[in-house]
């Protein structure tokens, strides 16, 4: 059988968001359909992101690395399907394939720019992570303008926009999965019995009172932290499994810089902070969510999904302080969780770049609130850990990595057309004629 001839530009082996993404939607693509498609796949950076090695003694994975081919290899060849995982922008008049296909965590502000919009609309389907996303993106528009400045016409996503969420692999991501992480052997001193614990990349944007104003609030977070239990008879820890884009030794002594620029900021007897910078195996990155001393997760950054929430939930069953906005509001109960509130705020000149527009809006957590949480985690604990398992249990039945696939499979037979295919016509065999013995006449 002729099979529908399908091209894949994903970051699957970059240790970022859109890289766990890709990696996840390839697994689920080669399950689907590795009958009815010639899937060759261009294995793409993503930014300053690290890569990985996949692990070939997984079949799936040895797929993935069988099917992969050189960018070279691309042209020239008549390709039916396309399919990208990365920020719009990068598709501006991208034209490869018949049906081309996006999956994007679109933006976490209030708008897009406009490149975004014209590069969904090069496309002919786009698939967000969440509702959050896909709202931005049908919701921006810029108007257009001729040489004398009237205006003749709107810019706007004119292509379909569906949502696909990010599935968790609860083979993994699971407290029935109880991996080990030990302070002392990663080199830590910890003395504390109570740690809060904050997880991501720590994104540009300088620290202005009493704001950070990098995207996913992790100096914020620190700032608040420290003015919660300075001064504190029994003080808990913070650890900081962060980066600033690579696990270089220059990166590691920036982000060792902005820790201590927020730490001078504080008067007072202040509790540690332990940072713990290079890349973790998944096997001791759930290891760390599990250890007994970690009793929450805090991530209130504005999020266009936020993998590694549902992540620690469903590994633990424990407490996360999460934003009342953006992605995380899919899969977010708020009576279920510490869902912090704030007011959506002028993307500040310090974080702003092509992606967060400096005319747009985005989300910063109300101080008091995400203070009033910290605490709570300490003091009204036998409550929270209820909640807690409701919150887990919700993600482990409804987000897995099998619905997801399910999920996929729905938007592919509702979206992608058929193909023709070259069929091999078989003709009948026909029998061998007998002609009849004919006598010569003279």
């Amino acid at each position: 059988m002729n099979k529908t001839k399908v091209i894949a530009y994903l970051p699957y082996a970059s240790l970022s968001g859109y890289g766990l993404r890709s990696y996840d939607l390839l697994r689920s693509l080669i399950e689907l359909k590795s009958e009815d498609w010639d899937l060759s796949i261009v294995s793409m950076q993503f930014g300053r992101s690290p890569q990985r090695d996949l692990d070939v003694s997984d079949p799936i994975n040895k797929k993935i690395i069988d099917q992969t081919i050189g960018g070279d290899q691309v042209q020239n060849k008549q390709w039916d399907i396309a399919i990208f995982c990365t920020v719009p922008s990068e598709l501006v008049n991208v034209k490869i394939a018949k049906f081309q296909v996006l999956f994007t965590a679109s933006i976490e502000s209030t708008l897009c720019s406009s490149e975004f919009i014209q590069g969904c609309n090069s496309l002919d389907l786009i698939v967000c992570s969440s509702q959050h996303g896909a709202n931005v993106l049908l919701n921006s528009t810029y108007d257009q303008r001729d040489q004398n400045n009237n205006i003749v016409g709107q810019l706007k996503v004119t292509k379909p926009v569906v949502t696909m969420f990010e599935g968790i692999d609860v083979t993994k991501f699971d407290r029935k999965n109880p991996q080990v992480f030990d302070f002392k052997t990663e080199g830590l001193d910890v003395t504390e019995e109570n740690l809060f614990l904050v997880s991501g990349m720590w994104l540009q944007g300088a620290f202005t009172e009493p704001y950070s104003h990098d995207r996913k609030h992790i100096g914020t977070t620190i700032k608040v932290f420290l003015e919660t239990f300075k001064d504190q008879k029994s003080k808990p820890g913070l650890v900081l499994k962060v980066n600033c884009g690579t696990y270089s030794h220059m990166d590691l002594d920036y982000t060792k810089e902005r820790i201590d620029e927020i730490r001078k900021t504080v008067k007072g007897d202040l509790p540690n902070i332990y940072l713990i910078h290079g890349n973790l195996p998944e096997e001791k990155l759930i290891g760390l969510y599990q250890n007994p001393k970690i009793k929450a997760l805090i991530a209130v950054g504005a999020e266009g999904w936020g993998r590694g929430i549902p992540e620690f939930i469903c590994s633990t069953s424990k407490p996360a302080i999460v934003p009342s906005y953006g992605g995380v509001l899919d899969y977010i109960k708020p009576e279920f969780t510490l869902s912090v509130g704030g007011t959506v705020q002028p993307v500040h000149k310090s974080s702003a770049n092509q992606f967060l527009l400096e005319t747009a809006q985005i989300y910063y957590p109300d101080l008091k609130q995400l203070s009033a949480a910290m605490s709570q985690v300490l003091t009204n604990a036998k409550d929270l850990e209820e909640k807690s398992k409701r919150q887990a249990h919700y993600i482990r039945t409804t987000f897995t990595t099998e619905k997801m696939t399910e999920k996929l499979d729905e938007i592919l037979k509702a979206h992608i057309p058929e193909f023709p295919k070259v069929v091999q016509l078989k003709l009948p065999k026909l029998s061998q004629i007998s002609l009849p013995k004919l006598n010569k006449v003279d």
